[in-house]
Formats: structure tokens, C-alpha cells, sequence
């Protein structure tokens, strides 16, 4: 990984930059580097979400996002995964150390889509979030999102 001045094009980055700084890494070898992919970075402080649940085994967060998830107003980043109640959205994209551009775009787009059906409110939950340094730094980064 390797972060890169905005004025690059992405054939800059492909053709003189990477070659140059991985190219002395890899000790000459540049065919390890035929499958360069380019990927522009937004910030956490960008992620358009209004709250997350966090919380302990039988406290009652799973009931309450359950109730939640009925309101009009309300819709989380996935309400299923597998059929389970946990939401595994955050989990993946914690293991960098920022998030993709079009890994928010996403996000903007599913939240465009739930405003225009009159959700207004965008949460997201993960009950065992507290024990995760990554994902509690994350939350730190967006502003204005409420902990519940």
C-alpha cells in the first residue's frame, strides 16, 4: 500500500510510480507487479452513518435494533447477513486504515435509496463493536454519529 500525490493520473501511478518504490522492495523484480490496482481513499469522517448499537451478550441491543428496524424512519447497513443480526459491514472495512472511495459511494448510494423511501436515519449494528479497538477508532472518525 502506498499513498500517492492527487495530481497522479492512475497510468502515472501504474507506470512510473509503483515500479520505482516497489521495484526496489522486490529487488528488481517487476513482473510481481503486472496486477497493480489503483484505488482512490476517502476518510472515515465521509461514512454517512447517524448512530450505531453497540453492546454485551443479554443486554438487549439485538431486540433493540429488531425494534428499530420497524420504524419508518430508520434502516441499518445491512439488516441480514446470513440470518443473523449481526452486521458485518464495519467488521471488513476496519481492517484498514481508511476506507475506499467507492466503498462510501456505496454506502451514500444504499442511504440515497433509503431516503427516498422516507428512511432518514442510517445505523448500523455490531454488538460486539466494543471489543474491537479498529472499529471503536472508526466511530471516532465520523462525525456526529450517536452510540447507543
Amino acid at each position: 500500500t502506498m499513498c500517492v500525490p492527487d495530481s497522479c493520473s492512475m497510468d502515472q501511478i501504474k507506470t512510473e510510480v509503483v515500479p520505482v518504490y516497489f521495484g526496489k522492495s522486490t529487488a528488481g523484480e517487476l513482473g510481481m507487479l503486472q496486477d497493480v490496482e489503483v484505488s482512490e481513499l476517502s476518510h472515515w469522517a465521509d461514512m454517512p452513518l447517524d448512530f450505531a448499537i453497540l453492546g454485551v451478550d443479554g443486554c438487549g441491543s439485538t431486540s433493540l435494533r429488531r425494534n428499530l428496524a420497524k420504524h419508518p424512519d430508520i434502516n441499518f447497513t445491512h439488516l441480514s447477513v446470513h440470518n443473523v443480526d449481526e452486521d458485518f459491514f464495519l467488521v471488513e472495512l476496519g481492517r484498514q486504515t481508511l476506507p475506499y472511495l467507492r466503498q462510501v459511494e456505496r454506502l451514500v448510494a444504499h442511504r440515497n435509496v433509503m431516503r427516498g423511501q422516507g428512511r432518514l436515519r442510517l445505523g448500523l449494528y455490531l454488538p460486539t463493536m466494543w471489543s474491537k479497538e479498529s472499529l471503536r477508532q472508526i466511530l471516532h472518525h465520523i462525525p456526529n454519529v450517536k452510540l447507543v
